[in-house]
């Protein structure tokens, strides 16, 4: 079973970045940014998830092509790994890219590439996987 672990590395007002490491065994095989909102007490729809252990299982919607399910998030549900460079392509769920860097201008940092990262993520996590956030 493949893992996957998001460390959460810098906390601002608006967003939560991160890094999302994918192992196959002992083996690094995917490193990835993200971007959350920030936590607030787990406030459906306003707040990234709490830090815990869960599962990630292949997903496809209309909305979001492929993408991954955060299974058993405890008082939330539909929390998904998806596409998305800014906070406002979030309702809570975390979203996958490539890189950081201020796409548009306004001094703060989002991520990009983030299609591109999901797909190939997506490539990757063909079956049910261990996520944890630290």
């Amino acid at each position: 079973m493949k893992r996957l672990i998001l460390t959460r590395l810098k906390k601002e007002e608006d967003r939560t970045l991160g890094r999302l490491l994918v192992f196959s065994g002992l083996d690094l095989i995917a490193n990835f940014t993200t971007l959350e909102l920030p936590f607030k007490n787990n406030e459906r729809g306003n707040s990234s998830i709490l830090s815990a252990f869960y599962y990630v299982e292949p997903r496809t919607s209309e909305r979001f092509k492929k993408h991954l399910h955060v299974v058993g998030v405890p008082g939330r549900d539909y929390i998904l790994i998806h596409a998305g460079n800014w906070p406002k392509d979030t309702n809570g769920c975390i979203l996958v890219g490539s890189g950081f860097n201020d796409i548009d201008g306004d001094g703060k940092i989002e991520i990009m590439g983030s299609r591109k990262a999901l797909n190939h993520l997506t490539e990757i996590i063909t079956e049910k996987a261990e996520l944890i956030i630290l």
